[in-house]
């Protein structure tokens, strides 16, 4: 992928590349817990997908995030 606008690299957090999809310029993350993250570098939009012990299957798109809240 070319050039992030959004310079993160979620395996200084522990995640796993999983692979990308270089025309949605998505890339996917797995952590040990089996979380999966779908990051999309040019905008900086994290969704991240899990089981949840008591809701089950749940997605979260976080919105206006800015760069300090990206590191915590």
């Amino acid at each position: 992928m070319s050039g992030p606008k959004h310079n993160v690299n979620p395996a200084e957090y522990g995640w796993t590349y999983q692979g990308s999809n270089a025309q949605s310029r998505v890339e996917y993350w797995q952590n040990d817990q089996g979380a999966k993250m779908d990051y999309y570098s040019t905008t900086g939009t994290v969704k991240t997908s899990m089981e949840h012990p008591s809701a089950g299957k749940t997605q979260m798109f976080p919105l206006d995030l800015n760069a300090s809240s990206e590191r915590s």
